[in-house]
């Protein structure tokens, strides 16, 4: 089996669940016997590409831009696109087992097997949030990537379910795959609590939020959850994610939950590491998710969890998360407090671990590959 895999993600985010994903698996189908991966990597990448026995390849061998004008850039991107897409497709038809896979909505021209992957589908469960140019295109796209794939990887059934209801695809052509966390990058460790103290001055006890904060992440409901219990309990809120938006800075500062916020901008996995293990709780009020891999991050480093409940963390994290309203901030607010029961937090600190145990990257390469296998017939 020969597997192509268009790298485009990697131009587009340094980090985040896709590159993890393909960053993790790709090098575990490659050590296979009669098995080889090449990934057309962008040129200039943000993010780090898969390592060894993975071959790097230059997705880019006719420049996306030409600099004479932006003007003319916009017109001819699409057309150098449609050109590199269609010189992949002929380059993997001349291998006899080549199955092809897209890391973010590109597809081949003709008839080489493929693989989409379908991550969430929250632009059809909220279209109100979709109504840019950015997303009307997803809204557009979407739908022609997946009909386009020979099969396609589901990262959970609840996800599969979307696939089927929205976009009538047959449910015999999409395959279960669910995400996994590294052991050696998140795992309980209590013995650095110094480095959060001293060098980054957070203080315990405080709850922790993990991500992106727009729309349908749901955030604006912790906050109003935080300013009902802070005063009460004196749990802070530690937001690991990106800096404060412009709109964030000006409301944030006038928000009753504001005395009880620190962000920690961008954490490195081992500080993110840390950042769970000492919390009291990870919070998780999402209205969706097509998988949420900070679910089994928290629960690989022992930190009770408190999530939405949906049928995806239903899914995911099944007894081990107290769960809440996501409509309704006293009901999370209660959730959350649920955690300061010592008893409580310690029932499902160990229920976590043993969910959390379930997800292996090695299983997800060996089903990812199934599917290939099916692609090829």
């Amino acid at each position: 089996m020969h597997v192509i895999v268009d790298g485009v993600i990697y131009a587009r985010q340094r980090y985040g669940g896709i590159n993890t994903y393909f960053n993790e698996v790709l090098p575990r189908i490659a050590q296979k016997a009669h098995t080889s991966v090449d990934v057309l990597l962008p040129r200039d990448p943000q993010g780090r590409p898969p390592g060894p026995p993975v071959r790097l390849l230059s997705r880019d061998f006719i420049l996306p831009r030409t600099g004479l004008s932006w003007r003319l850039d916009q017109k001819l991107e699409p057309v150098i696109e449609s050109l590199k897409l269609t010189s992949f497709g002929l380059w993997a038809k001349t291998w006899a087992q080549a199955v092809f896979q897209s890391t973010y909505f590109t597809s081949l021209p003709g008839s080489v097997p493929q693989i989409a992957m379908a991550l969430d589908m929250n632009h059809e469960l909220f279209p109100e949030f979709y109504g840019d140019l950015s997303g009307l295109w997803l809204r557009r796209r979407y739908p022609e990537y997946l009909r386009t794939a020979t099969r396609i990887i589901a990262i959970s059934k609840t996800t599969k379910k979307h696939v089927e209801q929205y976009y009538s695809i047959a449910p015999e052509l999409i395959d279960v795959v669910y995400p996994a966390i590294n052991p050696a990058t998140f795992h309980v460790d209590r013995q650095h609590l110094r480095i959060l103290t001293d060098a980054r001055d957070i203080h315990l006890p405080y709850i922790l939020y993990v991500g992106g904060r727009w729309h349908y992440k749901n955030f604006t409901t912790l906050l109003e959850a935080v300013a009902r219990f802070y005063r009460r309990s004196g749990l802070t809120l530690v937001v690991a994610g990106p800096p404060w938006d412009e709109k964030e800075s000006l409301e944030i500062p006038a928000h009753g939950a504001a005395p009880a916020l620190q962000l920690v901008p961008d954490p490195d996995d081992d500080l993110l590491r840390l950042l769970y293990n000492f919390a009291t709780a990870f919070v998780f009020p999402s209205f969706h998710e097509g998988f949420g891999i900070p679910l089994l991050e928290a629960m690989a480093c022992g930190t009770p969890v408190v999530a939405s409940d949906t049928p995806i963390f239903r899914e995911v994290a099944g007894n081990a998360a107290v769960y809440f309203n996501p409509h309704s901030p006293d009901d999370l607010a209660r959730a959350i407090e649920q955690c300061l029961d010592e008893r409580t937090a310690r029932k499902y600190r160990d229920r976590g671990l043993l969910r959390v145990a379930q997800y292996s990257w090695d299983t997800t390469a060996a089903q990812t590959w199934a599917s290939y296998q099916r692609a090829l017939g």
